[in-house]
């Protein structure tokens, strides 16, 4: 439910005032770290042209919550797609 509905439930049983209750708080459901938004990117690059990329990357992630290795792979290729990997590496990766 909705904080407003359990403020509701709280005032009309009298008997759960008593004691303490736990409330759990989902988390937001927006953008994932596992799908920057271009913008992000754009950041990064933008950035990169005033400071070393790592730190671009590590700045805008600490913004957005994206993660900083995805960022930095990101800007670093030319269309602001991850790219492929191949090999052992990508295997051992997933």
């Amino acid at each position: 439910g909705t904080i407003v509905e359990l403020v509701r439930w709280l005032e009309t049983n009298e008997e759960q005032r008593r004691g303490e209750f736990v409330v759990v708080v989902a988390g937001h459901a927006g953008e994932t770290a596992d799908a920057p938004r271009p913008e992000w990117v754009a950041a990064v690059r933008e950035l990169r042209e005033v400071m070393p990329l790592k730190r671009a990357a590590h700045l805008v992630a600490g913004i957005t919550g994206a993660r900083s290795q995805l960022l930095y792979r990101l800007a670093q290729s030319e269309d602001g797609r991850e790219p492929r990997q191949t090999g052992a590496r990508s295997r051992s990766r997933r």
